[in-house]
């Protein structure tokens, strides 16, 4: 059976917004480029190998012969291989057609099923690759829909998803990271400031909400399964009986419009002529949870709380300052699909 296009799409768009992440959970991914310069640094230190001896090597060109060969296929193109199993490297313009194989070879198999299979011949295939592919399988959506769903996904209410906003080319007070967490259910949404992205810091910063709020039974992200696997260990590390499981996000694009937390921060600084934008977090957290937000048809505040926010009136901040008509068709534009909720 033969993948739609749009499908394919689909993969190669999320691939490439988890490639962004630049997280170790992306460390397999090959493009093109990068394989061929591998396959060529492999080559010549295998001659060098050949020709000169280890003595004449540096630990650099060791590292790569004992880890790499080049092999050549029955139609006589070269293939990177990795040793000691010989298991052959992807490209990632080759891994949507991987997985698509091994996906059908175990009948529309699971995660497990599909690891199993890939492992046996390729070095470089991740359970976030496969994890993308089959959430984005049309035969499983239809016939067998938790094929495709974390099994986790029956428990809407106790999911929690965050992302990471690099500030440090506005760095104050040394802080320069923004995790953003939002609650699946009611889309509520935490912004907390970090001086850096080590997962003890950031697991400090989530321990401050889900001290208020409860501990998720999952946490979503796209930085990858080993970093947010950390950010847990920490938590698990103060609250031992904490069961939080990691899981790859249902959709692969960010959760929430990122630009538009900056553009809502800038609006701020103009507003109060002051860069403190880790104080600003507050004004934002508050006004991003006051807007209806089109999934729940409700805003997240009176969805978390059961009413609506007492004496707000899109205050930027401690202050008496209250937007005028431009700042708030700035900050409340619904360019991203909110709307705002000027009243109650």
């Amino acid at each position: 059976m033969e993948p739609d296009k749009e499908m394919r799409t689909k993969f190669d768009e999320a691939v490439a917004t988890l490639l962004k992440q630049k997280f170790k959970a992306t460390n397999g991914f090959l493009s093109a480029d990068k394989y061929e310069r591998r396959l060529r640094e492999v080559k010549r230190t295998r001659m060098a190998l050949r020709t000169a001896g280890e003595k004449a090597m540096t630990a650099k060109d060791l590292r790569m012969v004992r880890k790499y060969d080049v092999t050549v296929d029955a139609d006589g193109r070269e293939r990177l291989v990795k040793l000691p199993a010989g298991t052959e490297c992807v490209t990632n313009e080759q891994l949507f057609d991987v997985l698509h194989k091994a996906h059908l070879d175990v009948g529309h198999g699971g995660r497990n099923r599909m690891v199993t299979e890939l492992k046996a011949r390729y070095s470089n295939v991740t359970k976030e690759a496969v994890m993308t592919y089959l959430k984005l399988c049309t035969h499983c959506a239809r016939h067998n829909p938790w094929a495709v769903a974390s099994h986790f996904s029956r428990d809407h209410v106790s999911r929690g998803r965050i992302e990471l906003i690099d500030m440090q080319e506005r760095v104050y007070d040394d802080y320069r990271f923004v995790v953003t967490h939002r609650d699946h259910a009611t889309k509520f949404v935490h912004l907390i400031a970090v001086r850096s992205l080590r997962p003890d810091e950031v697991a400090h910063g989530l321990l401050d909400v889900y001290a208020a709020f409860g501990v998720p039974t999952v946490l979503e992200s796209m930085c990858g399964s080993e970093y947010v696997g950390s950010v847990i260990d920490h938590i698990r590390s103060v609250w031992q009986w904490a069961a939080i499981e990691y899981a790859v996000p249902e959709s692969c694009s960010r959760s929430m419009d990122l630009e538009r937390i900056l553009k809502m921060l800038d609006a701020w600084e103009v507003a109060e002529n002051c860069y403190n934008w880790p104080l600003a977090l507050k004004s934002v957290q508050l006004q991003t949870n006051c807007q209806v937000h089109p999934a729940i048809g409700m805003t997240p505040y009176q969805a978390m709380f059961g009413y609506p926010p007492k004496n707000y009136s899109y205050s930027l901040s401690s202050s008496d300052h209250t937007y005028n008509d431009s700042n708030a068709a700035a900050v409340n534009s619904n360019d991203d699909g909110y709307e705002a909720t000027t009243s109650y």
